[in-house]
């Protein structure tokens, strides 16, 4: 079972960063655009779900909920694993302009000054951001969980 969730997580992962890096080809200030990070979130909760019907059907067609937690927590925490590691990757080694770019865009809708040095990913502000992901990622699993379940 624990294959699964782990081999959902890191397709669901590749997948967000080939998503993203498809809107970074296209134009960079496209890794800004809200509607683009809102809809990379409908990737993982895909491969969720996927990785919890395949637990089930490797177990007779029946999972529990807290099975179905599991196996679907477990495919968002890989996911957002991989994510995070490719934002890190992405700002401070192979485009740091995107932080000044972030940095005007963000300008420029709040009409104020903001430093730059409160943009920067370091390891600190991805693991946090990451940790934060975790709680709609609860969510999500929960909810798939309860439609899932059977047992």
């Amino acid at each position: 079972m624990k294959q699964t969730p782990i081999k959902y997580g890191i397709i669901t992962g590749a997948a967000i960063v080939l998503y993203l890096l498809l809107f970074y080809s296209a134009d960079k200030s496209n890794l800004f655009n809200p509607l683009v990070f809102w809809a990379s979130l409908l990737i993982p909760m895909v491969g969720m779900v996927i990785a919890t019907r395949k637990v089930r059907e490797s177990q007779g067609d029946e999972i529990s909920k807290k099975e179905a937690i599991q196996a679907s927590f477990l495919t968002w925490v890989l996911a957002m694993v991989i994510f995070h590691l490719f934002i890190f990757i992405m700002f401070n080694y192979v485009d740091n302009g995107l932080i000044d770019m972030q940095k005007e865009m963000l300008e420029k809708a709040a009409d104020q000054k903001i430093n730059r040095e409160d943009l920067e990913m370091t390891l600190g502000s991805v693991f946090f951001r990451m940790a934060f992901m975790l709680i709609p990622g609860f969510l999500f699993s929960y909810m798939i969980a309860s439609f899932l379940k059977n047992k």
